[in-house]
């Protein structure tokens, strides 16, 4: 063996030596990413499959008579503000200091489905559809649903006050122009 493959070999050896621990560290950021990722989507289930069993209650309700109706809504809230206290509290914690973008897909779907099984409710319950504003006051308030709809708009607006979640965050614009088979709506976030 030659003094040059010596010294190549020891530069190699040295390079690789080098290298390691960054490898190292950047596959064991990794594997903390993925066990979060799927961390993150076992709770979009529960809470996909948990939201629909909100909606399939819903359903039941025109048929129900008037008594039943109403200990059915009482039941839909209870869950719909237990899941917003537990499923999403624990998603919300675990997204704290993330960068949006990269666990969106794994909490995307239960997400919708529990804002759809909320508007269901609200919709039934006092036959209004609640607004982006009011959803959003909703999921940061600790106040039980209910309390929502004890009486009209002025509770609604009163805890939207107290959340700050009325603030003008997104103003919605619609152009002249548009039809209803083709509308334009721009949004801007503030």
């Amino acid at each position: 063996m030659n003094s040059n493959q010596s010294k190549f070999d020891e530069s190699k050896t040295s390079e690789i030596s080098d290298i390691l621990p960054s490898f190292t560290s950047y596959s064991s950021r990794l594997d903390h990413c993925y066990d979060k990722y799927e961390s993150i989507y076992k709770h979009n289930r529960d809470l996909t499959r948990e939201s629909k069993k909100v909606i399939c209650t819903l359903h039941r309700l025109p048929g129900c008579p008037p008594a039943e109706q109403e200990s059915c809504l009482v039941e839909c809230a209870a869950q719909l503000t237990s899941l917003r206290d537990g499923i999403i509290g624990t998603t919300v914690s675990m997204l704290y200091g993330e960068p949006p973008y990269l666990y969106g897909p794994a909490h995307a779907g239960g997400i919708e489905e529990y804002v759809e099984a909320l508007l269901f409710f609200s919709f039934l319950k006092g036959n209004i559809i609640l607004s982006y504003g009011q959803v959003c006051c909703f999921l940061d308030s600790k106040a039980e649903l209910l309390s929502f709809f004890e009486s009209s708009d002025a509770t609604l607006v009163e805890h939207q006050e107290t959340t700050g979640a009325l603030r003008g965050d997104v103003k919605v614009e619609g152009d002249v122009s548009e039809t209803p088979h083709n509308p334009v709506l721009k949004c801007y976030f503030c």
